[in-house]
């Protein structure tokens, strides 16, 4: 039962000011447009309020219970929501800044347009939920459920995913940038046009998974399994596939330009228009590779094993081709064109006053 100089306050638009509304039940209430600060809810029951455009500043939220209905432009600022619990909800323009919402339940929840910025997402369950246009950024992602979750152009953006659950995530466009996702299992997942730039996925494994179009730019995947992915035109421009395991992958058209992927695995992969200049592909396996017309001008590939590849009209311009064995290849490669040697070599002359 609401006080009723509180409800007055409401319906006047007055904002509500470090009050002690622990347990208290807002059922059927409106409170739409109201502003909450420093108020004690912990407990509430505002599963049948409406609560569109309702601002909550450093408000005590825990384990308040929400309902599925509708939930449009709510705003949380440095509240503690922990343990708020709001399975099935729909939220739309939602924004959480710097709140805590560590056990919180939004298990199959539907989220449009929400904007989570260093909030806490420890032990937050958001299972079988479908996002849209939705951002988590420096969020604390520590046992964060998102299993069975679709993504439609997010962004999870900078934090440490190495705990979270991530059984089954669907993601379609978007960002996994600057985290940490180490030795996790993304195998057999559908993770088209995702954007994983600068995150480091150490041993991490993909096999089977679609990335298509997806981009690795300066990501870290030192002996990550990629075996039988399917990611053509997929970018790992700088990035770090030292001992990466590519075997049997669909790599047309792919960029591995400037990558370090010495002792990288690439046998039975098709690579046909890859971009391979100026990697360092040192003791690389390319054992019945399709490379035809990929271009691997300035590349270091000393001490590669080409058995059985075809490497028909593959341009090894200036490339560095040390120890590498040749012997097997199918195809007539492109060797160094002189010209163009020395165009790239070309330093002109200082201007003299």
């Amino acid at each position: 039962m609401l006080p009723e100089d509180l409800r007055e306050a409401i319906d006047a638009g007055l904002p509500i000011l470090q009050q002690d509304l622990r347990a208290i039940s807002f059922a059927n209430f409106d409170l739409r447009n109201s502003i909450f600060v420093e108020c004690n809810l912990a407990g509430a029951d505002l599963s049948t309020a409406l609560t569109d455009d309702v601002m909550w500043t450093s408000c005590d939220l825990s384990h308040v219970r929400l309902a599925t209905a509708p939930r449009k432009k709510m705003m949380l600022v440095k509240c503690n929501a922990a343990g708020l619990s709001a399975p099935g909800a729909l939220w739309s323009d939602l924004m959480m800044v710097e709140t805590a919402l560590e056990g919180a339940n939004f298990a199959a929840g539907r989220f449009e347009r929400a904007m989570f910025v260093a909030a806490d997402l420890k032990g937050a369950d958001f299972s079988q939920s479908h996002f849209d246009t939705c951002v988590l950024m420096r969020c604390g992602l520590e046992k964060l459920n998102l299993a069975r979750t679709t993504m439609l152009n997010c962004g999870v953006i900078e934090g440490d995913a190495a705990t979270a659950d991530l059984t089954g995530l669907t993601i379609d466009g978007g960002l996994l940038a600057m985290l940490t996702l180490d030795g996790r299992d993304f195998s057999g997942q559908s993770l088209q046009r995702v954007n994983f730039m600068k995150s480091s996925l150490a041993g991490a494994r993909f096999d089977s998974a679609d990335l298509t179009q997806s981009l690795f730019i300066e990501a870290n995947l030192a002996g990550a399994s990629m075996e039988s992915i399917r990611a053509p035109t997929a970018m790992f421009m700088g990035a770090d596939i030292t001992r990466a395991r590519f075997n049997n992958a669909i790599l047309d058209m792919a960029n591995f330009m400037q990558t370090k992927a010495d002792l990288a695995d690439f046998s039975g992969a098709r690579m046909e228009m890859a971009q391979l200049g100026e990697a360092s592909m040192r003791g690389a396996r390319f054992t019945n590779t399709r490379l035809t017309m990929a271009d691997a001008s300035n590349a270091n590939i000393d001490a590669a094993q080409f058995a059985n590849a075809s490497i028909h009209r593959l341009n090894l311009h200036a490339a560095s081709l040390n120890a590498t064995l040749l012997e097997g290849a199918r195809g007539s490669p492109i060797g160094t064109d002189p010209h163009r040697f020395a165009a790239e070599r070309y330093v002109p002359a200082p201007v003299k006053d």
